[in-house]
């Protein structure tokens, strides 16, 4: 893996004996300011790859950030066509200063697709779709690759493939503030600085797949020109079949699918997957059906087995295009369903909402009330004191006279109820005189 503008370290002719505790037995291969080694473990003495930076100067420590998030990625990786990180290691001085790292990564045996291209079609199918499921698997996990090329995919001798290299890998949706990718395979957004997708790795891999039907680079937006007007159009573009007659029509149109410069326009790796698997079916075919001339049988009159390859082919996309039809059908009626969903969804709250308030309003109404109901029941505590003190000055229950007496008496004088010392005061002396007059 390489970052545009950066020149890989060299590997020196003498490697290093050991390293945070590897044997190292050769180095394998470099990349971003690292060298990598294959390393055996003392105690269990299982081989592994250990990928090493050195710090040199200040501008090395965004090799070391690179290497402890690819480890960060890749420790979490399950799928069989993701190579594993293991550990990270690192070195600090008494000062917490870096002087190097490494990630020790699952040993892989086998060469790069730029070592050792495909030799075939059946190859070629075979190799691109266990790339396309280990990217699926990336993907599910929240994750751009934003790398792929020859040199990051591993083929082993029984054809087994594994994808390498996670430095550039980063969550969907981020925005590099600096453009990183390799020239002959980047995308054009990544050029762009915008925002990495699964599309984006949708573009890497059709590009690696150009390279290896052709054996020559596609032109990207890096590599035509790096000036601020740039353009890349699609069809100026020779497709895999222009330069390449033996190569299927259908396969030629689904690389160039995949490189198409606007994101939107490039298909999801799920169906790129399914159409190399139909592709790879239809080639099979005619290999199965050669198996009977083995009997001492005249074999009928017919076509060459792949002369009507393109019909068989053609027939098997239709079913494909009919079955992303029904599903995109689902898909809308679930979209539907969600929009419905949302909607009963935001009436009910804003009912509760509404519910709330009104509470919110009655129990106001209700602390009001309780206000009301405790002011008339000081009140009917102050008169019946009054009566009470009444009663005990006259020793007896005062007729109605004396309470209506008593009522006008306090609208007329509300403050004058008692006098400083408790007693009834101008009230009983009222109520005396009424009492004499009646009497």
């Amino acid at each position: 893996m390489t970052s545009i503008g950066s020149q890989p370290p060299t590997s020196s002719s003498k490697n290093p004996a050991e390293l945070f505790g590897y044997r190292v037995l050769e180095c394998v291969g470099t990349g971003a300011a690292s060298l990598i080694y294959r390393v055996v473990r003392p105690d269990t003495q299982k081989i592994y790859c250990l990928k090493h930076v050195i710090r040199k100067t200040d501008r090395d420590d965004r090799f070391i950030e690179q290497l402890e998030n690819e480890h960060d990625i890749a420790r979490r990786v399950t799928h069989r066509g993701l190579r594993r990180s293991l550990e990270f290691k690192i070195n600090r001085t008494l000062l917490r200063v870096t002087v190097d790292a490494a990630m020790v990564l699952e040993f892989f045996e086998g060469k790069t697709l730029s070592e050792a291209p495909t030799r075939n079609l059946l190859e070629t199918l075979d190799c691109f779709s266990q790339v396309a499921e280990a990217l699926v698997a990336l993907h599910q996990m929240g994750y751009v690759h934003c790398d792929l090329k020859p040199s990051n995919i591993i083929r082993n001798s029984v054809g087994d493939v594994k994808v390498i290299d996670l430095g550039q890998a980063c969550p969907v949706g981020t925005v590099k503030k600096r453009v990183q990718g390799t020239p002959d395979y980047i995308a054009p957004e990544q050029v762009k600085c915008l925002a990495v997708s699964p599309k984006t790795d949708v573009y890497n891999f059709g590009a690696t797949m150009y390279w290896d039907l052709t054996g020559q680079n596609l032109p990207t937006l890096f590599t035509v020109t790096k000036g601020e007007n740039s353009f890349l159009v699609d069809s100026q573009i020779s497709s895999p079949r222009e330069l390449n007659a033996t190569i299927p029509q259908q396969l030629s149109d689904l690389v160039m699918e995949c490189v198409r410069v606007h994101p939107p326009k490039r298909p999801e790796l799920p169906d790129i997957l399914r159409r190399l698997q139909i592709i790879d079916h239809v080639l099979r075919r005619p290999e199965k059906a050669a198996a009977p001339a083995l009997q001492p049988v005249e074999p009928p009159l017919m076509e060459p087995p792949m002369s009507n390859f393109g019909t068989q082919l053609e027939r098997a996309m239709a079913t494909v295009r009919q079955q992303n039809a029904n599903l995109q059908q689902l898909r809308q009626a679930v979209q539907e369903r969600d929009v419905k969903l949302a909607a009963f969804q935001k009436e009910k709250e804003s009912a509760l909402q509404t519910i709330q308030t009104e509470c919110a309003e009655k129990e106001a109404e209700l602390a009001d009330l309780r206000k009301d109901l405790a002011t008339l029941k000081g009140i009917m505590e102050s008169q019946t004191k009054q009566l009470d003190a009444i009663k005990r000055v006259l020793g007896d229950v005062p007729d109605d006279d004396d309470v209506r007496v008593l009522a006008e008496f306090n609208k007329m004088f509300p403050t004058q109820q008692s006098t400083p010392n408790g007693k009834p005061g101008v009230v009983i002396s009222k109520v005396k005189e009424t009492r004499t007059a009646t009497s």
